[in-house]
């Protein structure tokens, strides 16, 4: 098998925790190169926790957000995957997981809510996959959003470049947001042999019809799925 590449395009903290855990899963160090397309940049936000009855998490940044903005742990929590819950335990909030996308946050949310008690706040970014709140409303539940921080675009770094068109390459694509991001950059380059890893088929249909042929899904659209297909690709 070719010997591929790592380019990690998440900001560098959850990316160098990721890799280290993929070295951590794989027994040996890894080719890997860091140059995030995103920065994460807070919000300012007077929003008011009175009167709300579950939190919803679908990031850990929006966990991080919602720790340094507010002192309340008693409202339960319900986040999109284990890797949030970790981070929302972890501040101190009674948390579960709803095994990895927006869709199973949103049924897990209808099953536990109470159409006449119910009132969601959604912690989140300014831009969002998946309308969580537009669809609770919908299901008659009180909702809202919170958006702590957003998302910045950057460019790649003249080191990723140079690597995308000299050497094989894998990049992990955790949401729609860096698929977008990674798409409008490659648009300023050819790269030699480009494959992606998509946390789930809603991000890895971004990519049909690009320039990207080499498309792959994770087995479950968690870090550790991620980092199963990540050890069949490398």
């Amino acid at each position: 098998m070719t010997h591929r590449a790592l380019l990690m395009i998440r900001p560098e903290k959850p990316a160098r925790d990721f890799v280290q855990a993929l070295e951590a899963a794989f027994g040996k160090p890894l080719n890997a190169f860091y140059s995030p397309l995103i920065r994460i940049d807070p919000l300012p936000s007077d929003f008011s926790l009175k009167g709300i009855t579950l939190l919803l998490f679908t990031s850990v940044n929006g966990v991080e957000h919602y720790a340094r903005k507010y002192s309340n742990r008693d409202i339960p929590a319900f986040c999109v995957g284990k890797t949030t819950q970790k981070a929302a335990i972890a501040i101190g909030l009674q948390a579960k997981h709803a095994n990895g996308t927006a869709k199973t946050l949103l049924d897990a949310t209808l099953k536990a809510c109470d159409p006449k008690t119910a009132n969601v706040l959604y912690v989140s970014g300014a831009e969002v996959s998946f309308d969580l709140v537009s669809a609770l409303h919908s299901a008659g539940i009180r909702a809202s959003q919170a958006a702590l921080y957003r998302q910045t675009a950057l460019p790649l770094c003249a080191k990723a470049f140079a690597l995308l068109s000299e050497n094989p390459v894998i990049v992990p694509v955790f949401s729609a947001n860096s698929a977008k991001m990674l798409l409008n950059t490659l648009k300023e380059t050819r790269p030699t042999d480009l494959e992606v890893l998509c946390i789930s088929p809603n991000v890895a249909k971004l990519f049909a019809g690009t320039i990207i042929s080499k498309i792959h899904t994770a087995f479950e659209p968690s870090r550790e799925g991620m980092i199963n297909a990540l050890g069949e690709l490398m």
